[in-house]
């Protein structure tokens, strides 16, 4: 009979299993959370430092160094803090220019795609400065700059570049950005302000004062404030220089900006020299030396990263480490429990046998479900029992097998099985004595032991049929095929079964 290709796998039986089984998976976890706790325990041995109570951690972290730096020579332990400074100057460098990437207006504009508000004031009639013996001289009439050209004091600057230089220092200056700023709507900071915004001279003596990367209602609101601004400052500066102003014209375009582009390159380009050069050092430390070499590079990157504030005073790893232990007084050895440790222990248990309890299902060659003696065998089930002395299930089990002789008129039936339980055999037994008063089986006894006594097996020779009594997680699939292959070859027909 192949009935091994009939049997299949129920997951809600298997998880039931499993479940019964609480008590002991329940034991095993605890034992796995006392023996990884104490692990854990036992591993969280620390020395802690209490000196200004910032770093518990820090004598730790010194006493290492220590250790690491007296396994090399003196050579070799000034070469590894060689690098190791090196490594520092390109990471505080390499943090100030993350952090300007970051905070620039001009680092995030869209080069490619960048706008520009320019507009151009022309500057006429203005005096020349020459040197003389006597000092400076100001002219203020073409006459005079014609005189002192042909004499021998030297021309140095026009006043027109002095003009604009006034201009852009006021209109640069913090209250006039911190205005645009604030109208602007608090986009963007003041330091960002100062990026987009120029004031250069173009030429001899036009005044070119650009924006970029707003939009044009932006750039406009911007031009209006250095408007009343220049407006102000018109006649401070006529005390002092003999000159005129006109606007010239205004433009707005959106295009590609190659000098920001440039920019934006040249600080992409510089941030990659350092991560190359970092990594450089990284990898070219001698094996011997990579221990104690990891692990001021370990200082010096939580350094840098948990006190940024601080950056530019430190400069060397021994200013690090004078820090850290400055700040070491007393230590002492403290142990703790490691909840990570427990969870695991517990979850280790918890699964180890659930997983070991239901490789044993999937392994057992035991009966696993009622319905298998149907499913598998082809045999009735008349009633399944999940309780020996369940009394209602025992009834309807007793009237099914009566009803079932009754239909094929079978007036002697024996109960047979293969499982040799003592709970099931009392239930055989059980089973005769409530069905003998039928009135209409005339004989009905029970067969133990029926594969090995010839005397149980002499018994199916006066037999019409029989019933089978099997127990679930007790009775061996092929125990039961070779039952029922039995009864099939000694011609006795199988009324059905009944599952405990």
């Amino acid at each position: 009979m192949n009935y091994r290709e009939k049997i299949e796998i129920d997951f809600k039986d298997m998880v039931l299993f499993i479940s019964l089984k609480w008590k002991n998976i329940l034991a095993v976890a605890l034992l796995g959370t006392v023996l990884l706790g104490t692990y854990g325990y036992s591993k969280s041995s620390v020395v802690m430092s209490t000196g200004d109570g910032s770093n518990d951690a820090r004598y730790n972290t010194i006493y290492n160094l220590n250790s690491l730096r007296e396994g090399l020579s003196d050579i070799d332990a000034n070469k590894v803090e060689t690098s190791a400074n090196a490594y520092l100057s390109y990471m505080k460098e390499y943090i100030k220019t993350i952090d300007y990437t970051k905070s620039s207006a001009l680092m995030n504009f869209d080069a490619y795609n960048l706008s520009s508000f320019t507009a151009l004031y022309s500057i006429d009639d203005y005096s020349h400065a020459f040197r003389t013996v006597e000092g400076y001289f100001y002219s203020k009439n073409d006459s005079d700059i014609e005189e002192e050209k042909n004499s021998d004091s030297e021309l140095l600057i026009s006043d027109a570049k002095n003009i604009i230089a006034i201009y852009e220092e006021s209109l640069l200056n913090k209250e006039t950005v911190a205005n645009i700023s604030k109208e602007l709507g608090d986009k963007y900071t003041e330091s960002q302000v100062k990026e987009f915004i120029s004031v250069d001279i173009d030429g001899d003596s036009v005044m070119a004062i650009s924006v970029l990367g707003l939009d044009e209602t932006d750039s406009q609101t911007v031009m209006n404030i250095f408007q009343k601004k220049m407006e102000e400052l018109d006649s401070e500066i006529h005390k002092t220089y003999n000159y005129s102003i006109s606007f010239v014209d205004e433009y707005y375009s959106i295009g590609e900006n190659e000098e920001l582009l440039n920019k934006q390159r040249a600080n992409s380009d510089y941030l990659q020299s350092l991560t190359y050069n970092m990594t450089y050092l990284k990898t070219n430390i001698p094996r011997t030396q990579q221990d104690y070499f990891n692990a001021l590079i370990e200082l010096i990157d939580e350094e840098l990263m948990t006190d940024m504030s601080n950056i530019s005073d430190v400069n060397s790893v021994q200013d690090i480490i004078s820090k850290y232990s400055s700040t070491v007084t007393q230590r002492s050895v403290v142990k703790s429990i490691n909840k990570k440790y427990i969870v695991a222990g517990f979850l280790a248990g918890f699964f180890m046998m659930v997983f070991i309890y239901a490789f044993m299902y999937l392994i057992s060659s035991c009966l696993r479900l009622a319905e298998d003696i149907r499913n598998v065998f082809g045999v009735p089930l008349f009633a399944e029992l999940n309780d020996i002395n369940e009394q209602d299930n025992f009834e309807v089990a007793l009237t099914s097998i009566e009803l079932a002789a009754r239909k094929d008129n079978y007036r002697n039936i024996c109960i047979i099985g293969s499982c040799e339980d003592n709970s099931v055999k009392d239930l055989r037994r059980q089973m005769v004595e409530h069905l003998i008063p039928s009135d209409f089986l005339e004989r009905v006894d029970v067969c133990n032991n029926l594969m090995e006594d010839s005397t149980e097996i002499q018994k199916l020779d006066k037999m019409d049929a029989v019933v089978l009594v099997e127990k679930k997680n007790n009775s061996k699939y092929e125990q039961i095929a070779k039952v029922i292959e039995f009864c099939n070859n000694c011609g006795v027909p199988i009324l059905g079964a009944v599952v405990c």
